[in-house]
């Protein structure tokens, strides 16, 4: 049998399952976002909307190569660069 996105078990329990929880994820950091834009503007808030605004980035990095390894479109040897580029 051919792989097709149907019968390739890591795509179809990424799609079933990952997705709407990286749907719900990203949309409540999005409300977070939000409600710290419009609160009054302390230190320790920017700090904080800055934080998210951080952790947002980095979550939706790790989901976009998530992505591309279960396509197969990231190579050994670029796993491997990635790898040692992130513990620089």
């Amino acid at each position: 049998m051919a792989h097709s996105p149907g019968n390739i078990p890591a795509r179809r329990i990424y799609e079933l399952n990952l997705v709407p929880i990286h749907n719900s994820i990203v949309h409540a950091l999005a409300n977070l976002i939000e409600t710290e834009r419009f609160a009054d503007a302390t230190f320790e808030r920017k700090l904080l909307l800055a934080n998210f605004a951080d952790f947002r980035s980095a979550y939706l990095q790790s989901i976009t190569i998530l992505e591309k390894l279960i396509q197969g479109t990231i190579t050994r040897l670029a796993r491997i660069f990635k790898s040692r580029f992130q513990r620089t």
